[in-house]
């Protein structure tokens, strides 16, 4: 027996938000997104296209709407904090999408190297002029370091926070 829709494309969204915060990417299928939404598998398609899609669009949404508060740090220790709040507090899956297998992902790679040139084109405002044109590696680098920190060790967000700022403040101009 067919299950009816009790979501609309906004509650979908909002529902599956919630369910890639908890479980991340890999812990989210079809069946579960069908279940939380009350619908049936195939109904799901009417709304995306697969997973990769929804997962796209939250993860620009919620970029985006972040990266608006990011522009306006002035000093690098707050941009640095900035990040690295929005990583953990989105528990990662900001930048999860790293993981999701590469002939699977068109939509993610376009995505994750706009996030990264968002930030490369943030932090030069913070360098030193000879830094400018690594400014790229040095975003990069700044998020592995994040991730690594948040998600390696059992240290307190300060000395996190403190030990990564002292990884750029070579850079800073």
């Amino acid at each position: 027996m067919p299950k009816s829709v009790l979501c609309d494309k906004k509650e979908i969204y909002e529902r599956v938000k919630k369910l890639f915060l908890v479980n991340g990417y890999s812990g989210v299928d079809i069946k579960t997104i069908a279940n939380e939404c009350k619908m049936a598998v195939g109904t799901f398609y009417n709304y995306y296209e697969n997973k990769e899609e929804i997962f796209c669009e939250i993860i620009s949404d919620s970029w985006n709407l972040f990266f608006e508060t990011l522009k306006r740090k002035k000093v690098l220790n707050e941009f640095i904090e900035g990040i690295y709040y929005y990583i953990k507090d989105n528990k990662g899956f900001g930048l999860t999408f790293k993981s999701i297998p590469i002939e699977k992902a068109n939509n993610v790679n376009d995505l994750y190297s706009k996030v990264v040139d968002d930030v490369a084109g943030s932090i030069v405002n913070f360098v030193k002029d000879d830094y400018k044109d690594i400014g790229r590696r040095i975003s990069l680098s700044l998020f592995m370091s994040v991730i690594l920190f948040i998600n390696s060790y059992e240290f307190k967000d300060k000395d996190n926070l403190e030990f990564i700022y002292n990884l750029f403040v070579s850079y800073q101009k």
